[in-house]
């Protein structure tokens, strides 16, 4: 691998982890392995523990730590050519899943654990705004969830975009946010009050794997815009 070959040229000590479905590369200093993961986790996401510390492949075992983290495959995946445009003459044409058909990360961790797969839902679509005086109606299309566990949304809503797309992210935004507080519910659409100005917003679709990880990551839809008086 790669960053094995790098590794090795800077004088660190590595080693290659091969999992069921995944490969990994371990880097020691410290006293320490540190996981590397250059094929989920790309454009400087580097999942850390709480302490700062980068976790080994044991401690991303038998929890759902790196859950917590955006896998920016997902994102940057889209731009290579051959997934754009899949040539039916490619030998072995690309196969790129998104995340509600790949599943959560942190199972590519700990498949010899015996623990079951599990699936984020699909990214809201068909997002909406209505504007009558300072009152906006924002709505969008249901989440589909493989294990049919959703439990609602989070709709953000800012005055500052996040400062990206799926089909052309600025590689230093990502995974951003649209600036604002999230506002929870269980419907598709909500209504509220704000000033005059233009506003951002886009929205997560939440599960209950937010039980096990709290601060599991979910890919927000793409990010809308409406004007205020």
């Amino acid at each position: 691998m790669a960053l094995a070959y790098l590794l090795d040229r800077s004088g660190i000590d590595n080693r290659i982890v091969f999992l069921l479905k995944h490969t990994v590369v371990e880097a020691k200093w410290n006293a320490r392995w540190h996981l590397l993961d250059a094929d989920l986790f790309k454009h400087g996401i580097v999942p850390r523990k709480d302490d700062g510390e980068i976790p080994s492949i044991r401690e991303a075992q038998g929890n759902y730590l790196m859950d917590r983290f955006p896998p920016t495959v997902y994102v940057y995946t889209r731009q290579y050519v051959p997934y754009r445009r899949a040539p039916a003459d490619l030998l072995h044409p690309p196969n790129f899943h998104e995340p509600q058909e790949a599943g959560f990360v942190s199972y590519y961790y700990q498949m010899n654990l015996g623990l079951p797969l599990e699936y984020p839902p699909e990214r809201p679509e068909n997002l909406s705004s209505s504007v009558r005086g300072c009152r906006v109606v924002l709505s969008w299309s249901p989440s589909q969830d493989r294990d049919e566990d959703l439990v609602g949304y989070e709709v953000l809503v800012g005055a500052q975009s996040r400062g990206w797309n799926y089909e052309d992210p600025v590689y230093d935004n990502v995974p951003r946010d649209t600036s604002g507080k999230p506002i929870l519910t269980e419907d598709c659409q909500i209504e509220i009050a704000l000033d005059p100005g233009k506003y951002y917003w886009s929205v997560k679709a939440i599960d209950k794997h937010r039980e096990k990880e709290p601060r599991t990551y979910y890919f927000p839809s793409d990010e809308h815009t409406f004007e205020v008086g």
